[in-house]
């Protein structure tokens, strides 16, 4: 998982996070949303909030998970800097 921070059209910092991961499999998602401590700290502190605000709570998130084959995976990253998202992480060629 990799934390990443939103940027406006001035490059500064917009007021907004994304987490941005690459998992194996279903069952290493689950392994990683089961026992990790920024996880279970963001769920929790999500909870109580919800708790004290109801329906009138202004904080929406979500999340988006995508299922991958096996074969033939490839990610596309065009004009972005050499630490977006999966660059740094995997060996990359440029086309």
């Amino acid at each position: 998982m990799r934390f990443l921070q939103s940027l406006d059209a001035e490059q500064m910092p917009a007021h907004e996070t994304h987490a941005y991961g690459y998992f194996l499999s279903l069952e290493h998602m689950e392994q990683w949303a089961e026992g990790h401590s920024s996880r279970t700290a963001i769920f929790n502190a999500a909870i109580t909030r919800y708790g004290k605000y109801g329906s009138s709570n202004p904080l929406r998130t979500w999340h988006e998970v995508y299922v991958l084959p096996s074969y033939g995976q490839h990610f596309e990253y065009v004009n972005c800097h050499d630490r977006t998202g999966l660059l740094p992480w995997f060996s990359a060629t440029a086309v």
